[in-house]
This record gives structure tokens, C-alpha cells and sequence, in this order.
């Protein structure tokens, strides 16, 4: 029996540059969960990389104000889908 996780998770955080804590934690994750498909860096720099595992979308600015304002629309973009599929679900 094969489970498939149809969950599509957004971290925010940031990738280590050469060492930490919850950064090196993210990096682990986006390799082995196939189930994250995007990753907010607040933290940019030249010396990162993003690890060839992770397949879903990096989403980093040398300015982390625009990468911010991307995860703000990224977040009032999912709640506008759940509002209007409850709505539809009360017209229906």
C-alpha cells in the first residue's frame, strides 16, 4: 500500500550558510520532505545553496523587504482560496 500526502507545505526561514541551528533543521527538511514546495529565505546571502533534493520553489531577495511582500501576497492568496471555497460551499 502506497500513502501519497497531498499536503503542499510553505517554509519560512532561512538555509545555513556554512553552520546553525533551525537553518541547518530546514535544510534536512527540504531534502527529505517532498511534500514542502515552497521556502521563504529571510536570510540572503552569496553563499548559500539550495540543496538538489528540493525540488519546489526558493523564494529569496537580496532585499528581504520584496521577499516578504511575496510571502505576504503568498499568504492573502491562500486565504482568498479558502474563503471563496467556503463561500461556494455555502451557495451550493
Amino acid at each position: 500500500m502506497t500513502l501519497i500526502n497531498p499536503k503542499k507545505i510553505a517554509v519560512v526561514g532561512g538555509l545555513p550558510e556554512p553552520i546553525g541551528g533551525i537553518t541547518t533543521f530546514i535544510k534536512r527538511l527540504i531534502k527529505k520532505e517532498k511534500c514542502v514546495h515552497w521556502l521563504f529565505d529571510l536570510y540572503p546571502s552569496k553563499s548559500k545553496s539550495v540543496p538538489k533534493e528540493f525540488l519546489g520553489n526558493y523564494i529569496c531577495h537580496k532585499q528581504k523587504t520584496i521577499t516578504l511582500v511575496r510571502l505576504f501576497f503568498f499568504v492573502s492568496l491562500g486565504v482568498l482560496i479558502i474563503f471563496t471555497s467556503i463561500f461556494q460551499g455555502l451557495v451550493l
